[in-house]
Formats: C-alpha cells, structure tokens, sequence
C-alpha cells in the first residue's frame, strides 16, 4: 500500500468517516495524535499489507505523516483456530473509535495502546469459517476483549500468531517510532487515544 499525502489522509477522515483530524493547539503546544488504520482491500491473508498512520501537525501549519506497515486483521492462526465459538474479533472498518485505547502493557508484558475500560468494547465483525482469509461485514459484536495496538516481531513479515483481532505493527523499529509520538502526544493530551480505521481499495 502507497503511503498517502496528508492531503489524501485528511479528505479520508472526511470522505469516509466525517471527521476532521485533531490539530495543533497554541494553548497545549504539544504533538495532538490522530493515529489511523488504513486496510487493503481485498488484502492478502497472514500479511502485513496494511498501515498504521500518526497524522499531527505542527506549529506552523503544516501537517505530517508517519505511517508504519502493519495488519488491522487477524493472523492466519487466529483465523483457523478462534479463541471462541462465534469466530475471531476483526474490528470494524470505515468506523471511528473514540478513546479506544489507553497506554497500558499488552498482555502484561510490554507498553502499547490497550483496550481502554472506561469505554464500551470497540464493535467487530467475528470470522468462524477457520480458513486464513479474513470475512468482513455481517453482525457486528460488542464482545471483545484485549483489542490493542502493539509490535509484532524484530522485522516480522508474516502474521500467523500475531494478532488475534490487535492491530499490530509489524517492525520493532517502527513501533519504536511510534511509541515516541504516541509518549509526546501523551504527554501534553492525556493517556487515552482514539483511532480511525478505513478500508482502503
């Protein structure tokens, strides 16, 4: 996937999702996150084909794209042995989350964005038909627990055990990357974040 303009990312937000991106406030001179989840459609089943985007802009007006490879879908194990009866959670695109996540330790084990508890569980389709392509659309679920955003592997190229409906990002470097703006933003905004996710043709 190409990386999108700021331009094309912002028209996005609005187009599709009728938001405008949070921007730089005089007030709170700090970095204001918008992070964004951009998934290929039709995508290609266990791969990292996808992007997680840090928009923000800055003092002077202009705005800035990080964007990361990553999977907003389950990996190829998740999706042929799931967790639970009704399917494996696949978060809902072309849909805003307001204050999803909050910094916490995924799985107890390391910093990343977490499921924020103060907030009603993020919707998601479930995919129960065990073969490694993701299924969109159908009933959405209000169920789910543990949908966060974390790192994959050192340089990690295929999903498999990765993510089990998590968006994840897939090089260590990167995530890295990302942990730094999400900490500034932080910093000056608060802990809590909220995320937009768009398919993307």
């Amino acid at each position: 996937m190409n990386v999108p303009s700021p331009a094309e990312l912002i028209d996005l937000l609005q187009t599709r999702l009728g938001r405008t991106p949070f921007r730089y406030d005089p007030a709170r001179p700090g970095i204001n996150l918008n992070l964004i989840g951009l998934r290929a459609l039709p995508g290609t089943p266990d791969r990292f084909d996808d992007l997680i985007c840090a928009l923000y802009q800055q003092p002077d007006g202009a705005w800035i794209v990080r964007a990361f490879p990553a999977t907003t879908d389950p990996g190829g194990y998740h999706l042929r042995s799931p967790g639970r009866v009704n399917g494996t959670a696949i978060m809902v695109h072309d849909r805003w989350y307001p204050a999803v996540w909050r910094i916490g330790k995924h799985k107890g084990e390391y910093p990343a964005l977490c499921q924020n508890p103060a907030r009603p569980p993020p919707p998601v389709w479930r995919d129960a038909d065990r073969d490694s392509s993701a299924r969109y659309g159908g009933v959405e679920h209000t169920d789910a627990g543990g949908i966060n955003l974390h790192h994959a592997g050192a340089a990690s190229t295929v999903v498999d055990r990765w993510s089990a409906g998590c968006q994840v990002v897939a090089a260590r470097a990167d995530w890295d990357a990302l942990w730094d703006l999400i900490l500034k933003s932080a910093a000056v905004y608060g802990q809590t974040f909220s995320y937009a996710l768009i398919g993307v043709s």
